[in-house]
């Protein structure tokens, strides 16, 4: 996508990717809203409908949704972004799941231009990006990409963290569906299971 300036770039990407500065800072997080039922053990259901789609999908229970990201069915705003996050360390938010549905625009028509969107402005919101992986995988028997991404970010003194994420991107329902899950965490290994699960729970209910 071309932006008129880095200002609209980076306005965009802070909605596509996680809120790093809010990763970094310990902050209390709210607690679980909507009706959930526990199905697998360590992990809780939400199942919604948004954009005239139903979906289900689990996430482990040491996250909690994120109250203040704006997740209502607004199409005019082109976007709608829920978040649940987890802190691992000295109340440290550490770990993020976004799900993230998108209209198809002019500059990003489908789940792959808006994915070769999200990874060409990696770099106007870390440094020494570097791409690991992009492949083809599924997705509630939808067709979809993977890709795996690490980059160099600061918190609010000026630290240089370096962020792991996850995405998935495909389509459905008119809708660019984007599954990111991200951790500034050294040791990667349980947040990747946190996307596998994301990925393996996710189910579309129409």
């Amino acid at each position: 996508m071309i932006f008129k300036n880095k200002v609209i770039t980076r306005k965009i990407v802070y909605l596509v990717i996680p809120i790093f500065i809010i990763s970094m800072m310990p902050m209390p997080l709210t607690g679980c809203s909507g009706n959930h039922e526990n199905t697998t053990t360590g992990y809780v259901t939400e199942t919604l409908t948004k954009r005239g789609i139903d979906f289900s999908f689990e996430y482990p229970d040491d996250y909690e949704k994120n109250e203040f990201i704006q997740d209502d069915d607004t199409e005019d705003l082109g976007y709608i972004v829920l978040q649940y996050m987890a802190s691992t360390d000295n109340n440290m938010t550490r770990k993020i799941i976004n799900v993230q549905l998108w209209n198809p625009t002019a500059d990003w028509q489908d789940a792959r231009t808006k994915l070769d969107n999200y990874a060409d402005n990696l770099d106007f919101t870390g440094k020494d990006v570097e791409i690991y992986e992009r492949s083809p995988l599924q997705v509630a028997g939808t067709d979809a990409e993977k890709m795996v991404f690490s980059m160099l970010v600061e918190d609010i003194q000026n630290i240089p963290n370096k962020l792991t994420g996850w995405v998935t991107a495909f389509d459905y329902g008119g809708q660019i569906w984007f599954l990111v899950v991200t951790t500034n965490m050294e040791d990667t290994e349980e947040v990747e299971a946190d996307f596998v699960h994301l990925i393996e729970s996710f189910k579309l209910l129409d």
